[in-house]
């Protein structure tokens, strides 16, 4: 463990081989909300999930 190198990179353009890189994630709420109504969820459970008020 004593000869461990570990490259310090101070531009930001390190890119790992193994993992994917970040992917932004975006969800249509409608589609959740539509998905939960049709695996049998509540009115009451799909408005807690939503935060709906």
């Amino acid at each position: 463990m004593d000869n461990l190198k570990v490259h310090r990179v101070r531009e930001g353009d390190f890119k790992p081989k193994i993992l994917p890189e970040k992917r932004k994630v975006s969800i249509d709420l409608g589609e959740v909300i539509f998905g939960l109504f049709a695996s049998g969820s509540s009115v009451r459970d799909v408005t807690k999930f939503a935060d709906i008020k």
